[in-house]
C-alpha cells in the first residue's frame, strides 16, 4: 500500500503537489510555529499533499488544516503514519481539524494508515464518504477493531437511509457485548447519498470475528465499491463468510484481497457465491486462507466458470495438491487475461511445477510465476519415503550377518 501511495502522490506534476518530506524527515511539529515553513509551502492551487513521516500535535494540525482549506482542487492527501509517539487521545481532535479541511477541498483520495486511530480515529474522516469527489479510503494498520468497524458500517448504513446496527442485529456473542454498551443513535448523520467510495483499504486492523461482522451489515451498501482489501486480520472462518455474502451487494468489485485470515474449506462456498457475482473481477488474493488441498481444489474447480476477466490470482500457503495445480494450468490455456499466479507454500510435484512454467510460458507470460521456493514437493516426500526403506532393508541385512 505504500508503493501504491507513493506511486499515485508521483503521478501529481512538481508545481501541483507537496511533500512534507521536501523540508524535514522524522520531524517532530508540536506548535504553530513549528509549521511555519511547511504552510508556506502550501499553495492555493495544490492538488496533492503528503505528511507521512513527521509527527504533529493538535496545534500543529491546526494551522496546517487552515492553509489546507483555502486548496480547493486538492484531490489527494497522503496523512499516513503522522502521529508517531502521540497519545491515542491526541490523535483524533488532530485528525479531525485536517478532515474538516479536506471537506472544502476536492478531495478524492485519503490515506491514514500507520496511525493509531481505534473508533475515535475512524469517526474523524467518515464524514467525507458522502463528498461526491471521494473515492478512496485508506486506513491500514490503524488498530480500528470492531469499534472502529462499527463506525464505518453505520456511516454506510445511515448514509443509505439504514438504521445503525443494534443488539438485535448481532449474531457472534463478543459483537453482542460491545452493542449492549454501545451509544450510538440510529442515525449519526442526516445525510443521504449513493456512497461514491471505490476503494476501501481495512487491512492489519484486528477485526477478529466481531470486527468483520460488524463491517459486514455495511459493506453491501457501497454500490460503486471496485476494490476491498481486509488482509491480516484474524479473520475466523464466520466473519470471512458474513464479509463474503455482503459483498455480493458490490458487483462492480474488481479487487478482492482476503490475504493472510482463516476461510478454510468451509467458507469456500461463501466465496464462490460471492464470485459468481463479480463480473469483472481481475485480481484475487486468497494467500494465507488456509483452504488447504480441498478448499483449494473446490475453489479452482470454480474459478473456470466464474470470474472470466481475472489478471492475478493468489493462492499461496494453501497446500494446493497436484489436482489443483492441473486446474490452475486449464486455466492459464482458457484465460488470456490470467497472467499473474503467486502459489507458494503449494504441495506440488516437480513435473506439475515444470507444467505450470511452461503453461505460463505458453500463454505468454515467462515471468508470471511468483517464487515456488516454499513449495513441498510431493515427489521429493516419496522419494524420501521410499530412501528410507532402502536404509531400513539394509541395516536389517547387515544385522543378519555373522562374523
Amino acid at each position: 500500500f505504500f508503493v501504491f501511495a507513493m506511486s499515485k502522490f508521483e503521478s501529481f506534476s512538481d508545481e501541483l503537489k507537496f511533500s512534507s518530506s521536501s523540508v524535514a524527515t522524522a520531524k517532530r511539529y508540536d506548535s504553530a510555529e513549528d509549521v511555519e515553513e511547511l504552510i508556506a509551502a502550501i499553495k492555493k492551487d495544490l492538488k496533492a499533499v503528503c505528511f507521512s513521516g513527521n509527527t504533529y500535535s493538535e496545534e500543529a494540525c491546526a494551522s496546517i488544516a487552515k492553509a489546507l482549506a483555502e486548496c480547493e482542487d486538492l484531490e489527494y492527501a497522503d496523512c499516513s503514519d503522522m502521529f508517531t509517539t502521540r497519545l491515542k487521545t491526541a490523535v483524533p481532535p488532530a485528525l479531525k481539524l485536517l478532515c474538516d479541511a479536506f471537506e472544502k477541498t476536492s478531495i478524492a483520495s485519503l490515506d491514514v494508515s500507520d496511525n493509531a486511530l481505534g473508533g475515535p480515529g475512524t469517526a474523524c474522516v467518515v464524514d467525507l464518504l458522502s463528498k461526491n469527489s471521494f473515492t478512496t479510503l485508506r486506513i491500514n494498520n490503524c488498530g480500528i477493531g470492531t469499534a472502529g468497524a462499527l463506525v464505518l458500517a453505520n456511516t454506510f448504513r445511515n448514509l443509505s437511509g439504514v438504521e445503525s446496527i443494534s443488539l438485535k442485529d448481532a449474531k457472534h456473542e463478543d459483537l453482542k457485548e460491545i452493542l449492549e454498551d454501545d451509544q450510538t443513535p440510529a442515525f449519526t448523520t442526516e445525510s443521504r447519498c449513493e456512497i461514491p467510495l471505490q476503494v476501501l483499504v481495512v487491512g492489519r486492523n484486528r477485526l477478529k470475528v466481531d470486527g468483520a461482522e460488524a463491517l459486514s451489515y455495511g459493506l453491501c451498501h457501497l454500490k460503486n465499491l471496485k476494490e476491498f482489501h481486509a488482509a491480516s486480520n484474524s479473520i475466523p472462518p464466520e466473519g470471512l463468510i458474513a464479509i463474503c455474502h455482503s459483498l455480493q451487494s458490490c458487483t462492480e468489485l474488481e479487487v478482492l484481497d482476503l490475504n493472510d485470515n482463516s476461510l478454510k474449506a468451509e467458507g469456500v462456498p461463501e466465496l464462490v457465491a460471492l464470485l459468481e457475482k463479480l463480473p469483472h473481477l481481475r485480481r484475487l488474493n486468497v494467500g494465507d486462507c488456509s483452504l488447504e488441498a480441498e478448499g483449494s481444489l473446490e475453489l479452482l474447480k470454480a474459478l473456470e466458470r466464474v470470474a472470466p476477466k481475472l489478471e492475478f490470482l493468489d493462492m499461496t500457503y494453501n497446500e494446493i495438491d497436484n489436482e489443483g495445480g492441473e486446474i490452475i494450468i486449464r486455466l492459464l490455456q482458457s484465460r488470456e487475461n490470467l497472467s499473474s499466479l503467486e502459489l507458494n507454500g503449494s504441495c506440488f510435484s516437480g513435473s506439475t511445477i515444470k507444467k505450470l512454467e511452461k503453461a505460463m510460458e505458453e500463454a505468454g507470460h515467462p515471468d508470471g510465476l511468483g517464487s515456488m521456493s516454499d513449495n513441498e514437493d510431493e515427489e521429493d516426500e516419496e522419494d524420501e519415503e521410499e530412501d528410507d526403506d532402502e536404509v531400513d532393508t539394509l541395516t536389517s541385512g547387515v544385522s543378519k550377518l555373522s562374523v
